[in-house]
């Protein structure tokens, strides 16, 4: 990227998470194949991990991230790696949350990274698991394995 499109999308970012709280930063996966989004805000915000998701295109993704943030900004929800949710997805499709190592971070989420070490800040950074038509996780027998092509883990 170009340094002073970068810069711009800095201020853009800083500018947007003062408005609303928080932003998305997605990437169609156009060039490599694979799509993510992921949230920036969250744990300022919140001290809440901040969350992406693989597989699914950008607007679907942001949808999915920003109902997310209405349940932990108005109800107080805050997801762990501890269980399975069944009220994230439509039809109450199983998602659960795997935490991200710090090493594999800046692959996926170098602006995030970028915008917490402007304050020397820790976070934790967590990507939703989706389950597939029959409500298999990728790693379970009998998977739709295009699911587990689609949705890969970092």
């Amino acid at each position: 990227m170009d340094e002073l499109y970068q810069i711009d999308l800095k201020m853009k970012i800083i500018e947007l998470i003062k408005e609303r709280g928080w932003v998305c930063n997605a990437d169609c996966g156009c060039a490599t194949g694979r799509a993510f989004a992921y949230t920036i805000g969250f744990y300022e915000q919140f001290k809440h991990p901040e969350i992406i998701i693989t597989g699914i295109e950008p607007k679907q993704a942001y949808r999915v991230l920003f109902q997310i943030y209405n349940a932990i900004k108005y109800d107080n929800k805050s997801y762990d790696t501890s269980q399975i949710y069944t009220n994230i997805l439509a039809n109450e499709y199983p998602v659960l949350f795997t935490e991200v190592e710090h090493s594999n971070r800046k692959k996926h989420a170098e602006l995030l990274d970028w915008y917490y070490q402007k304050d020397n800040k820790q976070y934790k950074f967590y990507q939703l698991v989706w389950s597939d038509n029959n409500r298999l996780f990728p790693w379970q027998e009998g998977s739709d394995q295009s699911i587990v092509k689609n949705q890969y883990f970092i």
